[in-house]
């Protein structure tokens, strides 16, 4: 085959001594160099397409822009002038995207909503807010006005939180790829977006004349073991409950153990105006009724005490076992289902109550409501009274009193709760939260301590099912199902980072039209400057030194995203540097035209 020598074309520009094009993963544009002879510049065009040839293969890159312009002189004498073209990543520095996806749902009490509102997609995430990872990125292409965009091997649907503020588009959607180990890569040949995991992509061409070849095996450090850890698991279980009141001090205590206690106890206590309970020190006689009137019979804590035995101290909740202390529990205001929304989401309602009150016909609730209505309620049923629940004190209130009645004296109800709660453990309080992965294959070093990747959005919820009327257990579920499949995605993922990867460093005769993916990371043609056209194509790996590395140009970004600054910083573009320079020849031309 003959020497395949090539040429590059650009509007207006006449002539070519040489050109030079590298293209790279990410979001940041590449940069041509493409050196002319010397010119009236007013004739070249600031944007356009950058055509690149050697007769045979032929690569054109659409939307260019001129980014600058420098001068130097060619070996065979003349001036020339070096054009430096930016393909059309240029245009993804602007634009704006806004939205809170995949948010935590807050803790705030949900249980004063009217009746109708309390079904939300909540789940994990506060409702509206459920969004899976390829759905944001295809809305961050369509904000940059990428249409074509192919996904290969779509993640499942992973959740990524993310809180964009009139983010650049393209900086929202690189950052969100990594997330997820994807790749954001710009096509030129076929002229399109590409997403693609890393390292997924075609062998390099074998059937290709090529002038060198080099290939290295990358051996990186790797822990010996990958660990996912979730979010707080969120248990639900019939927990029984005792009265409380709260002191002037707001110091929470048993209603028998209150500074205010009547002298012959609750029991005999005018429900209604709370006459009999005692000034002290700190409270006046009718400082001390108001608090009776608010908390007493109305505000309840856990009992550790065990719904099925409670003669056996510590609720035994299900999928995790004996609680030996009230504090390790952190009371949700919801429950948690397994019928989904439509966007695949649990839905919620507020946490509900059983148990043997009193009811008085004051209480305004019709024998057709409740089969012993003026009587007491059957423990088997659910209370038509929702609580509304303080997570941070553990407390649980009902907007009318709730005691039992026998003998003329109030007493003390038989009263259970059920709601979502997380559990801490007895030393430093940690969350019990779900833990998946496990130790990686092949030699590896025992005493390396794991890496943790750490995913608060993924949530196990767990569900404990009794026979209401004695509190006997049905059965637990939980929904690992739809955990373990993001959750393996992300383990994957991380993996893939720590396998040995053959590097390959391949050199073409003439401009061969082969484009980028996921395991194609780099590609450079070069045509001119007395040589002839090549192709030069890394795979799992990077050639172009003048370029900073893929992890240090996502930190670079990553960086400018932290500051508030612009995706791309004019001065901070890299190029490949020109062949050949001078010294500045004077000043300068007139600037070129901008038709």
């Amino acid at each position: 085959m003959g020497v395949r020598l090539g040429q590059a074309w650009w509007p207006g520009a006449v002539g070519c001594v040489s050109c030079t094009y590298t293209v790279s993963h990410d979001v940041g544009p590449g940069i041509a160099a493409l050196e002319i002879p010397e010119q009236d510049l007013r004739t070249v065009r600031s944007f356009g397409t950058l055509v690149i040839t050697d007769g045979v293969g032929t690569v054109k890159l659409d939307r260019c822009r001129v980014t600058d312009v420098s001068f130097g002189a060619s070996p065979a004498g003349g001036r020339t002038v070096v054009l430096h073209i930016a393909d059309r990543r240029w245009m993804w520095r602007y634009g704006a995207i806004s939205g809170n996806w995949n948010q935590l749902a807050s803790k705030e009490d949900l249980t004063n909503l009217p009746p109708g509102e309390y079904i939300a997609a909540g789940g994990p995430y506060a409702p509206g807010t459920y969004r899976p990872a390829h759905l944001l990125m295809a809305d961050c292409l369509a904000a940059m006005n990428e249409l074509t965009a192919p996904l290969i091997d779509p993640p499942p649907a992973v959740p990524v939180p993310v809180e964009w503020d009139d983010e650049v588009p393209a900086s929202a959607l690189a950052a969100l790829a990594a997330e997820v180990g994807y790749r954001v890569v710009y096509q030129p040949v076929a002229n399109r977006v590409l997403l693609a995991p890393a390292g997924a992509g075609k062998p390099l061409p074998d059937n290709l004349p090529f002038v060198s070849n080099s290939t290295t095996l990358d051996l990186p450090e790797r822990p010996n073991t990958i660990v996912l850890a979730g979010g707080p698991t969120v248990y639900h279980d019939w927990l029984a409950l005792e009265p409380v009141g709260l002191e002037k001090s707001g110091e929470v205590r048993h209603i028998d153990d209150l500074s205010y206690r009547p002298p012959r106890g609750w029991s005999q206590c005018n429900a209604q105006t709370m006459f009999e309970a005692s000034a002290t020190n700190q409270l006046t006689a009718e400082e001390a009724r108001e608090l009776a009137r608010r908390h007493v019979w109305r505000t309840f804590r856990v009992k550790m005490a065990d719904v099925v035995n409670s003669a056996v101290d510590g609720p035994n909740v299900g999928g995790y076992g004996r609680v030996r202390d009230r504090d390790q529990l952190v009371l949700g205001p919801v429950i948690y289902y397994r019928q989904k929304d439509l966007l695949g989401q649990p839905m919620t309602e507020p946490a509900e109550a059983c148990g043997k009150v009193y009811i008085a016909p004051a209480d305004g609730v019709t024998r057709s409501e409740l089969p012993r209505a003026f009587d007491h309620t059957d423990r088997s049923q659910v209370l038509p009274w929702r609580p509304t629940i303080d997570g941070a004190r553990g407390l649980v209130t009902f907007g009318r009193q709730m005691y039992e009645y026998a003998g003329g004296r109030k007493l003390a109800p038989d009263l259970f709760l059920f709601t979502g709660f997380t559990i801490r453990s007895v030393v430093g309080r940690v969350p019990e939260r779900w833990m998946y992965g496990g130790t990686l294959a092949g030699l590896v070093e025992l005493g390396c301590p794991p890496e943790v990747l750490r995913h608060p959005e993924l949530v196990r919820i767990v569900r404990t099912n009794r026979q209401i009327k004695d509190m006997s257990p049905k059965g637990t579920g939980d929904n690992l199902d739809d955990l373990i499949p993001a959750a393996t995605y992300y383990l994957n993922a991380a993996n893939a980072r720590y396998a040995p990867a053959g590097a390959a460093d391949r050199t073409y005769a003439g401009i061969v039209p082969l484009d980028p993916d996921g395991a194609i990371q780099q590609v450079t043609w070069s045509v001119g400057g007395g040589q002839p056209a090549t192709t030069r194509v890394s795979r799992n790996s990077e050639h172009a030194q003048y370029l900073p590395a893929f992890p240090e140009r996502r930190r670079q970004e990553d960086l400018r995203r932290f500051l508030g600054k612009s995706l791309y910083d004019r001065r901070a573009r890299q190029a490949p540097p020109p062949a050949r320079r001078l010294r500045d020849p004077g000043p300068l031309p007139p600037p070129f035209g901008l038709a």
